[in-house]
């Protein structure tokens, strides 16, 4: 499987770290729109960074 973006560079390398390894961390689809639905209410986390960390995760566990 491609991985989404590959190219991609983080706006917030750190952030985007936290968020990949937090949001990974979902056992079922609900626990994960959960934890999705905190990082995209927190302002402070770059739009797009959360597009291609969630994009990731999708496409790996089969949910997009």
């Amino acid at each position: 499987m491609r991985t989404y973006y590959p190219d991609y560079t983080p706006k917030n390398d750190a952030k985007f770290k936290e968020m990949d390894r937090d949001l990974r961390k979902a056992i079922n689809k609900e626990m994960y729109e959960s934890f999705r639905l905190l990082y995209m209410l927190d302002m402070s986390y770059p739009r797009e960074d959360i597009l291609v960390v969630t994009g990731r995760i999708e496409r790996e566990k089969g949910w997009r």
